[in-house]
């Protein structure tokens, strides 16, 4: 129980470390295949790195941009939604059902539209200082891992505990494996139907999706729900049924 809790008190600190061995887990192929190459372990890790940062920042410029335009379609968004409550509160009506102070939009208003952009500029500093220390993080792995490459190349006993960490990362990457290239491939696929359907942001929520895939069971309905509504208040209820279908 104590153990527990103290997890549950540094998990702000235990998600950014555990974050950081994932990414260098994923990562780890191209570090050895460098090193096959016959880089030396250095070179390979910087240069690895070099990729994981790069990729970072176009994944972080493409969603911030999207993000920004989302933000500025607000009020467009805003008034269609009021729309589509008013045509809902009618035919709820005609039915006999007032369902009025449940479909209220408040929490779109502009001065909370406001507050929440406010919220999310001042949110990236600290994204920034926590992918600051994910690299440092991953850096450090990198550099154990090309360690134990090295150990593994001279011959190690599978029943060490360097074995049991290889044959355990082996797994690891094997599962990222699968989850990476099936969800970059559906990721592919979404993007060219939504642009087929003239969804506005496809790549970003194509980018979303591959990034969610990783969640398990739910994070298709998340990365789901963005285009969908895009969709209705763009094009209305039949280009929105065909985005989930």
């Amino acid at each position: 129980v104590v153990i527990i809790a103290g997890l549950k008190a540094a998990a702000s600190l235990l998600n950014l470390i555990f974050l950081a061995l994932l990414l260098a887990q994923s990562m780890s192929p191209l570090l050895n295949w460098l090193m096959n190459r016959r880089l030396s372990p250095a070179l390979a890790v910087l240069v690895t790195l070099g990729i994981v940062i790069l990729g970072g920042v176009g994944v972080v410029t493409l969603l911030a941009s999207s993000i920004t335009q989302l933000f500025q379609k607000i009020p467009v968004y805003q008034s269609k939604l009021l729309h589509l409550q008013e045509m809902a509160s009618s035919l709820l009506a005609s039915w006999g059902i007032d369902l009025s102070e449940f479909l209220s939009l408040e929490a779109l208003n502009p001065s909370r539209v406001a507050s929440l952009a406010g919220s999310f500029i001042g949110g990236l500093a600290q994204i920034l200082g926590d992918a600051v220390l994910i690299i440092f993080i991953v850096a450090i792995v990198l550099f154990e891992m090309a360690y134990f490459h090295h150990r593994l190349s001279t011959g190690v006993d599978e029943n060490s505990m360097v074995g049991r960490f290889h044959q355990l990362s082996a797994d690891t990457r094997k599962y990222l494996a699968i989850m990476g290239w099936t969800g970059l491939l559906q990721a592919l696929v979404n993007v060219g139907i939504l642009l087929l359907l003239r969804i506005d942001y496809a790549v970003t929520w194509g980018v979303l999706f591959f990034l969610l895939n990783f969640i398990p069971s739910i994070g298709f309905f998340f990365a789901l729900l963005p285009p969908a509504l895009v969709a209705l208040l763009d094009h209305g209820w039949q280009r929105a049924l065909a985005v989930v279908v």
